[in-house]
């Protein structure tokens, strides 16, 4: 069993809050990623267990950032950008499979490491980012609102990477295999 987190004044501790996904506190800045890495999986399970009670089909936010699966060679991504294979294979998580839609992730725009929050790229190129002068002439789609970028579900991830338990199998429906559809700010 973990080792009990240190309680403050408001009744929850800085670290517990950190585990079920705020940022918002000291605790969320003052360390490294492998310290968090390695806090998530000492601490995380409780938070985990919880959230599948509740949310069956689907993970935390720190799993995704410290437990999900790496980024494999075959992952569509690296096959679609070998350039980034240095820096996504064994190192960031996989990210949720694109299905469809329309418009391109903000970093083939700026370049660097992609970033994705849930699986799914966060930020995306808008038309008036194309309009901005040093992108203008760079060749990239925008997020099409009546046409956006599909995923797959977070259920639909967790089968394909054989993460699903069966209890948890058993509460789900058609619908949360379903894929879901990318909005401007990510937060699904």
């Amino acid at each position: 069993m973990p080792p009990k987190l240190r309680e403050t004044a408001s009744g929850s501790s800085d670290e517990q809050a950190w585990l079920e996904g705020s940022d918002d506190n000291w605790f969320a800045l003052l360390k490294t990623p492998d310290f968090y890495r390695d806090f998530w999986l000492k601490h995380g399970a409780p938070v985990l267990q919880g959230w599948i009670a509740e949310h069956p089909g689907t993970r935390p936010l720190r799993w995704w950032q410290h437990q999900a699966p790496f980024c494999l060679a075959d992952e569509s991504i690296v096959l679609s950008y070998p350039h980034l294979a240095p820096q996504l294979v064994g190192k960031l998580s996989a990210p949720r499979r694109r299905l469809g839609g329309t418009g391109d992730e903000m970093y083939f725009l700026l370049g660097g490491v992609p970033r994705w929050i849930f699986g799914i790229p966060q930020g995306w190129v808008t038309a008036e980012d194309k309009l901005w002068h040093p992108w203008k002439d760079r060749p990239c789609t925008a997020f099409d609102p009546g046409d956006p970028p599909l995923f797959e579900s977070q259920a639909a991830y967790l089968d394909r990477h054989g993460l699903l338990r069966p209890a948890e199998r058993k509460r789900l429906t058609e619908a949360d295999f379903a894929p879901k559809a990318a909005t401007l700010d990510n937060r699904w």
